[in-house]
């Protein structure tokens, strides 16, 4: 129950993201300012959504600096897993498809075992 509530936030806080990024470039912001902006509103969503109910815990100051940390991983292994699948031959979905399955196994695993460790 917990991995599908996990992977519901994951969908939640990505609609999120979204949603807000192209609300800002609806009102004239940049894309990367709009996206940066919408990063960390998502980030915030994910954040509570996994901490009160995915893990079923209170929010605190520290547990959202492992979680931010851990999602800071996230985008640097999403990055580096797309950057190999192309150096590799693979297409750009290929590597879409290689992130899509091995990034939130890592990024669920170390908030298990880590940023919600009780």
């Amino acid at each position: 129950m917990r991995i599908a509530r996990f992977a519901a936030a994951g969908l939640i806080s990505t609609g999120t993201h979204i949603a807000v990024a192209l609300s800002l470039t609806y009102l004239g912001w940049g894309p990367g300012l709009a996206n940066g902006c919408a990063f960390c509103v998502a980030l915030l969503v994910s954040w509570y959504l996994n901490t009160v109910w995915t893990f079923g815990q209170s929010p605190a100051r520290a547990q959202f600096a492992r979680y931010t940390a851990v999602s800071a991983l996230g985008l640097v292994a999403t990055v580096a897993i797309a950057e190999l699948v192309r150096t590799a031959g693979g297409t750009d979905l290929m590597g879409i498809a290689v992130v899509v399955l091995l990034v939130p196994v890592m990024t669920y695993s170390l908030h298990a075992i880590w940023t919600f460790a009780r």
